[in-house]
């Protein structure tokens, strides 16, 4: 089991990524979109799948919506500027909720 040096976390490949973000599991699609944020994945296929997840109705811990994370995420890798204000979705730009130290 390898570790990344920019985060400390387990090593995804981009196949283990895209199962994941394809996966029914929001718990893990989050921890998931969390690592690409960490890691600054910039995959295309990656960034597609992201990109397909803000149309998501699955939603963890009866708040967090996963296509509300994915908006997040597309915004903090430079991909897509969240221009809105639903605040779910700025709290986890402006917070550490993309951070290591969580």
């Amino acid at each position: 089991m390898q570790r990344s040096k920019k985060s400390g976390m387990i090593t995804m490949s981009v196949s283990d990524i895209l199962n994941s973000l394809h996966g029914d599991d929001g718990l893990n699609i989050m921890y998931t979109i969390r690592y690409c944020v960490l890691e600054s994945i910039s995959d295309e296929s990656v960034i597609k799948a992201l990109k397909q997840l803000k149309c998501s109705t699955l939603v963890e811990w009866h708040t967090c919506s996963i296509a509300d994370c994915a908006a997040a995420a597309l915004d903090l890798l430079g991909i897509e500027t969240y221009t809105g204000d639903k605040p779910q979705i700025v709290d986890m730009i402006s917070t550490k909720f993309f951070s290591s130290n969580n």
